[in-house]
């Protein structure tokens, strides 16, 4: 329900009231339309927006937004994976959030993170940072309304 309402909020560029209790105030005016929203910011939500920014035209920080209710992107998949003692990635190395299909492979063969899926939450910093996510990431209610 959280995240329906910061979709809403963040589509509509205005508070919306989903039930009786909710408290409904103007958020912050954006500096320009959004274009884009991405719902969930695991795996997929974060290798769309990649691509999108990294391979259509116009599409910025600026007009796309991830809306997920975790503190941070990947956080579930991060979680989940620890907790069910997962070591290795079970996908093949194409699988991955770049948009280039050997980004991982060569990441994984430059860094001295070798193995297991260390070198995965580790790329996937990089990519994130690179690709500037954390300014289109819309978590738990932190930005916006």
């Amino acid at each position: 329900m959280a995240a329906l309402r910061l979709l809403l909020c963040t589509a509509l560029q205005t508070c919306v009231a989903l039930s009786a209790r909710a408290a409904c105030r103007p958020c912050a005016p954006q500096a320009e339309p959004l274009k884009w929203i991405i719902v969930g910011g695991g795996p997929h939500g974060v290798h769309i927006a990649t691509a999108l920014l990294q391979q259509v035209p116009g599409v910025t920080t600026a007009n796309l937004r991830i809306v997920d209710d975790n503190p941070e992107l990947l956080h579930a998949w991060k979680t989940r994976t620890r907790d069910v003692g997962m070591t290795h990635l079970r996908s093949s190395a194409s699988n991955h959030l770049d948009v280039r299909e050997d980004a991982l492979k060569k990441y994984a063969e430059s860094s001295w993170y070798r193995r297991g899926r260390h070198v995965f939450i580790k790329y996937a910093s990089i990519v994130g940072r690179d690709a500037h996510l954390r300014r289109t990431a819309v978590a738990g209610g932190r930005r916006g309304c």
